[in-house]
């Protein structure tokens, strides 16, 4: 219900469209004082409600966030930008922070990723400094020999607040029927 409130603010503005025609109805029916001051918080909640969902970010929403930074910076070729979103104790499977961004700035300069796009997301809490998620990523990549259109990928980020501000603890490919990455060394070689 939260996730309604405060995280789909366009979903929540359409409920309160349906609820203030239906107040309209009622209050047109019956013209009372008390429909009409309805009416009237019904016009204030339609305008205000939104407005502070857009203004609120939850958890959930901060997790997303720092995925698509991600996105945007291996987009943009940028792997050193990425530094001060891993936590001191990254691992990507056998590597720590320092060498999985050497091997990313080696791909980044062999191949390039255009434009991915993230969907999908299952952000999960298993207490109040750790959370799990897991997306979709899709994107063409390509070489100086090579373009690959619609490549699909499955990816899981372990994120773990520190002093307020989420950092990346763990990254690893997850292998899907659809996707040519089975692991994290198939796009790091």
């Amino acid at each position: 219900m939260a996730g309604l409130f405060l995280e789909r603010a366009w979903l929540l503005g359409g409920y309160l469209v349906v609820l203030q025609f239906l107040l309209i109805v009622i209050w047109s029916r019956w013209r009372t004082r008390l429909w009409t001051r309805a009416v009237w918080c019904g016009f204030v909640v339609l305008v205000g409600a939104p407005l502070l969902s857009m203004a609120v970010t939850t958890p959930r929403e901060r997790i997303i966030n720092l995925c698509q930074s991600l996105a945007r910076l291996v987009d943009d070729g940028e792997p050193l930008g990425m530094e001060s979103l891993l936590s001191k104790d990254f691992r990507a499977g056998e590597l720590d922070a320092v060498s999985f961004l050497e091997k990313v700035e080696v791909s980044l300069t062999r191949y390039r990723v255009d434009h991915p796009r993230l969907g999908r997301f299952q952000v999960a809490f298993p207490d109040s400094v750790n959370a799990t998620v897991l997306f979709d990523v899709h994107c063409a990549v390509r070489s100086v020999d090579t373009y690959l259109d619609h490549v699909f990928s499955r990816w899981k980020l372990t994120f773990r607040r520190d002093a307020g501000t989420w950092r990346v603890t763990h990254l690893e490919a997850v292998p899907t029927p659809l996707s040519p990455v089975r692991r994290l060394g198939d796009w790091l070689n």
